[in-house]
């Protein structure tokens, strides 16, 4: 709940601040924009920071909510608050956003948090926006909601509602252009997929063991403290593939190199498995894309002096 003890005076020194610091980046808005002086500010940031100046102590973000609440007490200072113009997304992001939603209907367990997490990263959009298009995809739907694995939103893009349409028409022949599509935003290439291919650019055979894979959640902690260890050991500070000596230029900000699991982690058991960090690191070892790709070109995967070998022919 908002304090009634801000007043106009307070949200105007927030105004302020915001000008002179900015915004976090978690803190943007999504839906709504503060209108003051042809300048957009999000509201419920500035709400909390002008709690700040009336009460001394910034208001927790979950402590209130954003649209109707912020937007009447604001407007009830006299302010003007609009919805955001929304920035359409592309055909890819669009299938993204079709490709999320169609994960969790296959995989109703799937941690939506973690879907959220891993689209942000790879389209650089915040999980608020990812949840919220996922939802405009159920929008889509036109099943009834208790079938569907996520509410809904409204939906007003015309090329997220033609890529659900194409996309639902053949679920499995979508699903083959995710390669594609993960590789291009990996390096934030111009799409080259489309949405109707005469030919599938990828065969992918036993799309069980795709679904396996997403069921089975990677260890966010494991990962980043993986990637803390190895450039921790690498004399340059780098995350270097072991197989190729390949490490990410420095005009690429998104790091690319990956972390391999020498024991898949399809094979962790029906519960998955616990281990101490020592032991889970043990088990990772840095790999470019391709070198990533060669290792799981078998199964089990091959070993790190296959790869290097077969790199090094291949050079």
């Amino acid at each position: 709940m908002i304090p009634t003890e801000i007043t106009e005076e307070h949200i105007l020194l927030a105004i302020e601040e915001i000008d002179r610091k900015g915004v976090p980046a978690k803190r943007e808005s999504t839906k709504y924009n503060l209108i003051y002086k042809g300048k957009e500010y999000p509201p419920k940031y500035v709400i909390s920071r002008a709690c700040f100046y009336a009460t001394g102590e910034e208001l927790d973000n979950e402590e209130f909510s954003g649209g109707t609440e912020t937007n009447n007490f604001l407007e009830n200072l006299g302010f003007k608050t609009s919805p955001k113009a929304a920035e359409d997304w592309n055909e890819r992001e669009c299938y993204f956003a079709v490709w999320g939603y169609d994960q969790l209907d296959i995989n109703r367990n799937l941690v939506k948090k973690h879907l959220y997490t891993e689209l942000s990263k790879l389209i650089n959009r915040t999980e608020k926006s990812i949840e919220w298009k996922i939802q405009n995809v159920s929008a889509c739907d036109s099943r009834p909601r208790s079938e569907k694995p996520i509410s809904e939103a409204p939906n007003i893009q015309k090329l997220l509602r033609d890529s659900f349409i194409w996309y639902w028409e053949d679920r499995e022949r979508a699903r083959q252009l995710y390669p594609t599509y993960y590789q291009e935003a990996l390096f934030d290439k111009p799409s080259s997929a489309t949405f109707s291919p005469p030919t599938p650019a990828f065969i992918e055979e036993g799309s069980p063991g795709f679904q396996e894979s997403m069921r089975r959640q990677r260890s966010a902690v494991l990962l980043q403290r993986g990637r803390e260890h190895f450039r921790s050991l690498d004399p340059e500070g780098k995350l270097r593939c072991q197989a190729c000596n390949f490490t990410a230029p420095a005009s690429i900000a998104l790091e690319i190199v990956q972390l391999h699991h020498l024991i898949p982690i399809s094979e962790a058991g029906e519960n998955g498995r616990i281990m101490s960090t020592e032991e889970a690191l043990k088990l990772l070892l840095p790999l470019c894309p391709t070198c990533h790709c060669i290792a799981h070109a078998s199964k089990p995967p091959l070993e790190l002096k296959t790869i290097q070998a077969l790199t090094l022919k291949k050079l």
